[in-house]
């Protein structure tokens, strides 16, 4: 596992997702997992949660749920796991 030079960028890579996930929800619908890594890349074409030290969007996702900074459940209407912002 590769951690960052810079040990507030896990903090930063975070408050991106809560942002972007922010934004998605005001605007409708509550974003889904899937498709969510191409808008943070929107905002930092060069984002990868494996500089953070995650093996995957989910797991990034998964720890962000953890932190409380984001709601994340299952929807078997969707297939994915759909976000929201905590309250």
């Amino acid at each position: 596992m590769a951690l960052p030079d810079d040990p507030d960028a896990d903090h930063d890579a975070f408050a991106l997702l809560v942002d972007v996930v922010r934004e998605i929800a005001a605007a409708g619908d509550p974003p889904q997992l899937s498709g969510l890594k191409n808008q943070l890349r929107r905002r930092v074409p060069d984002f990868s949660e494996k500089r953070y030290g995650f093996g995957s969007f989910l797991s990034f996702a998964k720890a962000a749920r953890a932190r409380d900074l984001i709601e994340m459940e299952w929807s078997d209407d969707t297939g994915d796991y759909v976000l929201r912002p905590t309250s």
